[in-house]
């Protein structure tokens, strides 16, 4: 999976990117690509130079990759530039379609990132809903609840005052009892 999403963090990883970012790039390579400014600047060099030596040592401490493997192979003369520009050509050509493949890479892990999280947004939108669907029948047992409650209620006090009614006539009686 070319995305993992971390449910514990709640982030998302990219570390396949990185991966090919890694491989395909270096501070000390150039991916092939042959900088032919610079062997232009270096043939010119050397045309002008009466110590070609030094000019080929200094030029070849500068390059990097592609480029200074050209220069390597000249021994200290001068590059042949036709050799070069359909390779440095194609090494640009090269390198632009990874770079579009990578963007291309990128854009598909964006939109797959935003699609889930729209479906956790949606999960979490649902979830919600059952959560006050929930909590509105619970109102509605605890009103339930409530109303027999206080039903309950005035039925004890109806049938406490029933009892106190009951005791009252049946002390009436006795105390006229007691009389007679």
């Amino acid at each position: 999976m070319l995305i993992k999403y971390d449910n514990v963090n709640g982030s998302i990883n990219f570390d396949v990117i990185e991966k090919i970012k890694e491989i395909f790039s270096s501070d000390n390579d150039d991916n092939g690509v042959i900088n032919l400014d610079f062997l232009k600047e270096y043939n010119q060099k050397i045309d002008e130079a009466s110590d070609k030596t030094s000019v080929y040592k200094n030029y070849l401490e500068q390059a990097t990759g592609a480029t200074r493997e050209a220069i390597e192979a000249t021994n200290g003369e001068t590059v042949d530039l036709k050799k070069y520009s359909i390779s440095a050509k194609s090494a640009s050509v090269a390198t632009q379609l990874f770079n579009a493949a990578l963007n291309a890479l990128i854009i598909f892990a964006v939109v797959t990132a935003i699609k889930l999280l729209i479906q956790g947004l949606d999960s979490l939108s649902d979830s919600l809903e059952d959560v006050e669907n929930r909590i509105d029948d619970n109102k509605k047992d605890l009103d339930e609840y409530k109303s027999k409650i206080e039903e309950l209620t005035k039925q004890l006090r109806d049938r406490i005052n029933e009892l106190e009614e009951e005791l009252i006539s049946i002390n009436k009686a006795n105390e006229n009892n007691e009389e007679e």
